[in-house]
């Protein structure tokens, strides 16, 4: 089964993390804190006041970070594969870490599971 996230951060009382240059290493770390295995990552800080993107490939898929700091929302997108192993766990250690950072006041989430034919 392949299971897709999404978590849209709103009004986040962090602002500071929307903007932070090194925003791509502490994601990194809150993947891997999760438990996923890491295998690439790449991340980029938009000049100015723009905002950060980071995306990290991980052993059960990729999951990627987009912050608007004009709106204070952080878009966060984990794809991952239940196939061999249960990854819900981890998912939700990861939510855990990423809320305490960013600290937003609102959370709207998608989730799709989609099981192979």
């Amino acid at each position: 089964m392949s299971v897709d996230r999404g978590w849209i951060f709103r009004d986040c009382v962090n602002s500071a993390a929307l903007v932070d240059p090194n925003l791509g290493s502490l994601f990194l770390g809150f993947v891997r804190d999760a438990g996923f295995t890491v295998h690439a990552t790449t991340s980029k800080k938009f000049e100015g006041a723009g905002g950060v993107t980071a995306c990290v490939i991980i052993g059960e898929s990729s999951v990627d970070i987009h912050t608007w700091p004009e709106t204070g929302t952080a878009h966060i997108r984990l794809f991952y594969c239940d196939f061999s192993e249960q990854n819900d766990e981890k998912a939700k250690r990861f939510l855990v870490r990423i809320s305490e950072h960013f600290q937003p006041t609102k959370i709207d989430e998608v989730t799709r599971r989609e099981f192979p034919i």
